[in-house]
Parts: C-alpha cells; sequence; structure tokens
C-alpha cells in the first residue's frame, strides 16, 4: 500500500499525468495551477492567443512585437516548468528505488540547470527574429510618420514570426 502511494506521488511529477486518470482536480493538485488541458502537456493554451492580423488593427507594431516576444518568452518558462518537473521525477525514482550511484551526478546537473536553463534554438532564433524586427522599426518610426503605412510594411514580417511560433509548437508536440 506505501509503494502505490508512492508511485502516485512521483507518478504526478511528470509532465504527462503518469497516474492513469487524466483529471483536473489532480493535475491542478500538482502544478497548483486549474488546467482544462486534459492531454497533460501543457502545451495548449488557456487564453486565446489573437493572430496577428487582428492585433495589428488594434495595436501598434511595437506592441505587436511586444506580445510576439511574450509569447516566445512565455514557450521558454513552460520548458523550463516541464524540464524541472521531469528533473523531479527522476529524482524521485532515484530516491525511491535507492538508485545511489545516480543521486550525485543527478545533484550536480539540478545546479547546471538552475544556473543555464537552456533555451530551445527555434524560440531562440525567433526572440533573435523580433529583435532584428524591433531595431528595424525603430528606425521606420524615426523616418516615417504614418502609422498605417508602417503596420501594412510589417505585417509580413509579423505573421511569418508568427508562423514561425505555430511550427514551433507542432514540433514540440511530436
Amino acid at each position: 500500500m506505501l509503494s502505490d502511494e508512492k508511485d502516485d506521488i512521483y507518478g504526478s511529477l511528470l509532465p504527462i499525468n503518469s497516474a492513469g486518470d487524466d483529471s483536473a482536480e489532480e493535475w491542478e493538485s500538482v502544478t497548483g495551477e486549474d488546467h482544462d488541458n486534459k492531454s497533460g502537456h501543457g502545451t495548449e493554451r488557456k487564453g486565446k492567443e489573437d493572430p496577428v492580423k487582428e492585433l495589428i488593427k488594434k495595436k501598434s507594431v511595437p506592441q505587436v512585437l511586444k506580445n510576439l516576444r511574450d509569447r516566445v518568452n512565455r514557450r521558454i518558462k513552460n520548458d523550463q516548468f516541464a524540464g524541472m518537473k521531469s528533473y523531479i521525477w527522476l529524482l524521485g525514482s532515484v530516491i525511491q528505488y535507492d538508485i545511489s550511484f545516480l543521486s550525485q551526478p543527478i545533484g550536480l546537473t539540478l545546479n547546471q540547470i538552475l544556473s543555464k536553463w537552456p533555451a530551445r534554438s527555434d524560440l531562440d532564433n525567433i526572440k533573435m527574429d523580433i529583435k532584428a524586427m524591433e531595431d528595424d522599426e525603430r528606425l521606420k518610426a524615426k523616418q516615417s510618420t504614418n502609422a498605417d503605412e508602417m503596420k501594412m510594411e510589417a505585417l509580413p514580417e509579423l505573421e511569418k514570426i508568427e508562423k514561425d511560433i505555430k511550427k514551433s509548437d507542432e514540433e514540440r508536440v511530436k
């Protein structure tokens, strides 16, 4: 009976809920958040991310770029969270099954993870594209006064960045 309780505790720390049932209550107890996500992956978004075409109608180009940068940063944070949950699960398994020869390397890995968590290279590339576009928009803003013209010129690049973010999400789920 005690072993079953341990399996439930450590199994619930997996990024994918391995406890057998995908109830939202159990997921909430593990993460402290309320998720409607039944798959347990954490890749679906709670809120709706407006397409760039809609955002550009309401906001300026720098505001849309900030929105896209925030989307990328959110994905990086979600990756860090999922990675840390996997690390905790692995450490829990080492402790549970008393695999002592692995405990020291895993402990050293934690220090490395906490000091330099590697972001996915595709997200880093998207962030660099956003930064380059922000720099270009600053230069254009100094030269041009027509905001609508700036929006129309920036729209294809913004849509490309949005497409890259979606492609990154699809590759991550595979």
